[in-house]
C-alpha cells in the first residue's frame, strides 16, 4: 500500500513536472512571439516614416518592400515600384554599378555610393544609396537608404559659381 501510494504520488509528481514545464514553455513561446512581433511593429513604422527614401531588395535585386518617400523620389507608385528591378530605376550607364553595388554588399555587408536615379518623368536624381544586409521575412536581404542630393548639388553649383565671380574680380 506505501508502494502504490509512491507510485500514485511520483506520477502525478511527473505529471506536475511535465504540465509546468509545458506551459511554462508556452509563456516564453508567446513572450518572444509578441517581443518579435513589436520589433517587426516598430521596425515597420521606422521604416514606413522614414524621410530617407527606404528599399528592401532580395539578393538578386528584386524590390521587395519600399517606402513612400522612395516612391515619391523617383515618382512612382508603390505597387508600381516594387514589382520592379533595381536596375530599372536607374540611368542606363549606371547598371552594371547596381549589380556591382548588391555583390559589394554580398561579400562586406555594407556599401556607399552615388549614382543617378531615373524619375518617372525622365530626368535623372542624384542620389547616395547606402546598402546593407538585413533579415526580411526571414531571408537575407539588402535595405538600401537613398538620400536625394539635389540639393546639395545646387549648392555645390552655386558655391563653385560664386566663387568663380569672386575669382575674377581680383584678377
Amino acid at each position: 500500500s506505501t508502494e502504490i501510494v509512491r507510485e500514485v504520488l511520483g506520477f502525478f509528481g511527473t505529471l506536475v513536472k511535465t504540465l509546468t514545464d509545458s506551459s511554462l514553455q508556452s509563456l516564453l513561446d508567446e513572450a518572444a512571439r509578441r517581443a518579435a512581433e513589436r520589433s517587426d511593429k516598430k521596425f515597420r513604422d521606422l521604416f514606413a516614416l522614414a524621410a530617407d527614401g527606404m528599399v528592401i531588395s532580395d539578393m538578386e535585386g528584386r524590390i521587395l518592400e519600399a517606402n513612400q518617400s522612395m516612391c515619391d523620389l523617383i515618382g512612382f507608385d508603390h505597387d508600381e515600384f516594387v514589382q520592379g528591378r533595381l536596375t530599372e530605376f536607374v540611368g542606363s550607364r549606371y547598371v552594371n554599378r547596381v549589380r556591382e553595388s548588391v555583390a559589394e554588399i554580398r561579400e562586406k555587408g555594407q556599401a556607399l555610393y552615388e549614382m543617378l536615379l531615373k524619375h518617372r518623368d525622365g530626368h535623372e536624381v542624384p542620389a547616395e544609396i547606402r546598402g546593407q544586409i538585413i533579415m526580411f521575412d526571414d531571408s537575407e536581404a539588402i535595405l538600401g537608404q537613398v538620400r536625394d542630393l539635389s540639393d546639395r548639388r545646387k549648392s555645390e553649383f552655386a558655391l563653385r559659381q560664386s566663387e568663380e565671380r569672386f575669382r575674377r574680380i581680383f584678377e
